[in-house]
């Protein structure tokens, strides 16, 4: 689903939403085929991944504890945090 053709059936709808003319069945059977792609698959935002000085940030408060599997698993969490904070909003 391009954009373009999203911007033609917000076209066809707006003009008809201002009565400059009659939408036929099939006109109307194609603008809410175009409605229910485009619903079926959003647009997808790039992912945002972590900087070096992100990952360092991150990873501070974890130079001072012991490297236990506990610490890393911590670390992990708050890394994951922070991806989902960057992409998801």
């Amino acid at each position: 689903m391009t954009q373009e053709t999203l911007k033609r059936a917000l076209d066809f709808v707006e003009s008809i939403n201002l009565g400059s003319r009659s939408a036929s069945v099939e006109q109307q059977r194609e603008v809410i085929a175009i409605c229910k792609e485009a619903l079926a698959h959003p647009p997808q935002r790039p992912w945002v991944g972590l900087t070096v000085e992100e990952i360092e940030a991150i990873g501070k408060p974890y130079e001072e504890k012991d490297r236990s599997m506990q610490a890393w698993g911590l670390f992990a969490c708050a890394i994951e945090a922070k991806l989902k904070e960057k992409n998801c909003g």
